[in-house]
């Protein structure tokens, strides 16, 4: 009886596991001038101000159109998924949360792409 009562008592105590959120920031690549940011330079700017990163990839927006031409910005990007407790906090990095890239034509509103 008191087993069956203290189980029942610490079922109610068991930790959450963490919200998570996806957040994403443009790489900055610009055409024939500058690789932009990469992967772990932006886990790295995450992590300094104490963003916990649960997984990191990178991606190319979906449903846009950039020229192809020198000293033209790409739709490449950098997503990571953290705890959502610390949005607020990748937000005043720059980085914005990847539902704001849905829309009805594109679902997903990024494609993943492999790290160069």
């Amino acid at each position: 009886m008191l087993t069956t009562f203290l189980a029942t008592i610490l079922a109610g105590c068991a930790i959450k596991p963490a919200e998570k959120v996806t957040v994403y920031k443009t790489r900055g690549v610009i055409q024939c001038e500058s690789q932009g940011m990469s992967l772990v330079q932006s886990e790295l700017q995450l992590t300094g101000v104490g963003v916990k990163i649960i997984d990191s990839q990178c991606a190319v927006l979906d449903g846009r159109v950039f020229a192809s031409v020198c000293g033209a910005e790409t739709g490449d990007i950098v997503l990571h998924t953290i705890d959502r407790r610390h949005e607020k906090l990748a937000g005043a990095m720059g980085y914005r949360n990847v539902l704001q890239l849905k829309t009805p034509d594109t679902p997903e509103g990024f494609q993943p792409v492999e790290c160069q």
